[in-house]
């Protein structure tokens, strides 16, 4: 699993990157989860293996690390979750969910999102991951400056403001990180 979900979007990537980079524009769309973000109680029943969430975690964090390397040569990468959306793979795992409908993300929600990435109304976002199934994102590009104030649609460690964290503040009622400019 991780073999696929990280070291199959690294080597896409790979793939892509040369020819984006030579033409100064391009954006790559990585496929992650909501898994990725989802807390973990002791009580995990395993339905979703560690190797997944954890493959989906490092797929978000390749996608904001290999945006912040390219954004100045014209290449945008984002992280999206589809949902979740009915195929081979969650028939399984999710067989008891099958018949109810609000479970499931339509396809194309996932394509209207696609499409929007790959439109450009969000290349200022370059590095987020969105939810097609959760995240208004047609409204984050007229949002994209507060999106980057509150450092959101991202993976971040949520710290307690200390004495020993000054690099913390607080806004908006809102914990934030200072972002390097």
């Amino acid at each position: 699993m991780l073999e696929i979900n990280v070291r199959g979007t690294y080597l896409c990537s790979r793939a892509v990157l040369p020819a984006m980079l030579e033409r100064g524009s391009g954006r790559i769309i990585n496929l992650s989860s909501g898994a990725a973000t989802f807390p973990v109680g002791l009580d995990n029943d395993g339905t979703l293996t560690s190797a997944y969430m954890a493959s989906k975690a490092a797929v978000n964090r390749f996608t904001e690390a290999l945006a912040g390397e390219c954004f100045a040569a014209g290449v945008r990468v984002f992280a999206m979750s589809p949902g979740m959306v009915k195929t081979d793979m969650t028939a399984e795992v999710f067989a008891d969910l099958w018949d109810d409908d609000d479970t499931w993300t339509p396809i194309e929600t996932s394509l209207d999102l696609i499409t929007d990435l790959d439109s450009g109304i969000l290349d200022q976002l370059s590095g987020r991951y969105f939810r097609a199934a959760v995240d208004d994102w047609r409204s984050l590009a007229s949002r994209a400056d507060e999106v980057i104030a509150l450092d959101t649609n991202v993976l971040r460690l949520a710290e307690l403001l200390t004495s020993r964290a000054p690099h913390v503040r607080i806004a908006d009622d809102r914990l934030l990180r200072r972002r390097p400019r």
